[in-house]
């Protein structure tokens, strides 16, 4: 399959793939469209120079123009830069990651009890020891 990297020239719009695809059939040979990666280190960098763009004067819709992305985006990442700053109420983004991590481990903590668990009840554990045992 032939790999065509079409960078931000498209935003996502190829005369030759559906929106919301990453490849398509030309004549029969199949053609991969790589978009660029839009995922969590590209949105921080994207989000901290956006921000700092509209704090120094810049249009929200100017700037979400030239970045790719919608202005209510923009708007989401203006207000949790007041967040951050304490400029208005909220969670900051350093709480969300902290909470974010601590579900996780309590995720992995009930499986692994969940795990414990059903190994004792397949290995007899859970049955009550003779009387005298000193087990």
């Amino acid at each position: 399959m032939q790999t065509t990297n079409l960078g931000p020239i498209f935003h996502g719009q190829h005369p030759f793939v559906p929106p919301g695809s990453t490849s398509a059939r030309i004549g029969g040979q199949g053609v991969k469209i790589e978009m660029p990666y839009r995922g969590q280190f590209s949105r921080a960098v994207d989000s901290a120079r956006a921000v700092a763009l509209v704090r120094s004067g810049k249009q929200v819709k100017q700037t979400a123009y030239e970045l790719g992305i919608s202005a209510g985006c923009l708007h989401t990442w203006l207000k949790q830069d007041r967040i951050d700053r304490g400029k208005i109420p909220g969670t900051t983004t350093a709480e969300s990651a902290e909470l974010r991590a601590a579900r996780k481990r309590i995720r992995e903590l009930e499986m692994e009890l969940s795990i414990v668990r059903q190994a004792s009840k397949f290995l007899g554990e859970d049955k009550p020891h003779p009387q005298g045992s000193t087990r």
